[in-house]
């Protein structure tokens, strides 16, 4: 009996570059994967990529990307969708204005996660944001890192039977006003009356605070963006 072939399946990948400045992946800069490609495998195509990912003398010009034995670490972020013979219906919330908010965090040394720490809430989309921060970390982060999470307002006018897809930038920011230092990390999230926060337990270990130029006269600054938002709704 011949073996069955394989359903179609998309995805959508990001090659990465580990940034030991910021002892992070990052997306691979100055390419046109740095936003991600769309790729259809299936059983008569079976690999996809780049035949020029990046230009050599990006290594050469940056300390950032090499470690003491000149050496670099790719990776790669995968987004897969396999073909289960069923759909989702995706509306996308356009004209995202004033999607980006600040936050500024005064007296950080006296605050106590047993408080609630709270930015204001931004409206984005026609929905109501906000953050919270745990100044010494959360679970497994407690004492180690700041943990940082996106909240939707759990009052939020989903549509029965959806959800609120969102993809979403954390910044911290560096004092010197060097974006390539800003402390970022990006993700995605379903919001749901029943999953209405999202975020990072461990999003910048608090020894790297005063390192890496994130904190003035006690003070953080905090930016929050919603890059995509769409009202999802799955059938068969």
């Amino acid at each position: 009996m011949a073996e069955p072939k394989p359903w179609p399946t998309m995805t959508f990948f990001k090659m990465l570059v580990y940034d030991y400045r910021q002892e992070m992946f990052s997306a691979v800069p100055g390419n046109v994967d740095a936003s991600g490609t769309a790729c259809r495998f299936d059983h008569m195509k079976s690999e996809g990529g780049h035949d020029r990912l990046l230009a050599l003398e990006t290594f050469t010009t940056s300390s950032r990307f090499l470690d003491d034995d000149d050496s670099c670490v790719l990776g790669v972020e995968l987004d897969v969708a396999m073909d289960t013979r069923k759909g989702a219906c995706l509306s996308v919330i356009k004209g995202l204005k004033d999607n980006t908010h600040t936050w500024l965090v005064p007296n950080f040394s006296k605050m106590d996660d047993d408080k609630h720490n709270w930015s204001p809430v931004y409206d984005i989309g026609g929905y109501l944001w906000w953050l919270r921060l745990y100044v010494n970390g959360y679970g497994k982060s407690h004492v180690k890192s700041i943990s940082l999470y996106l909240y939707l307002g759990k009052g939020a006018a989903i549509p029965e039977g959806c959800k609120l897809y969102a993809e979403y930038r954390l910044t911290m920011k560096n004092h010197s006003g060097d974006r390539k230092k800003h402390w970022v990390k990006e993700d995605q999230h379903s919001f749901s009356p029943g999953t209405y926060t999202e975020g990072f337990e461990d999003f910048v270990a608090l020894d790297k605070l005063d390192k890496q130029g994130l904190i003035k006269d006690d003070c953080l600054e905090i930016q929050v963006e919603i890059t995509f938002m769409a009202i999802v709704r799955d059938f068969d």
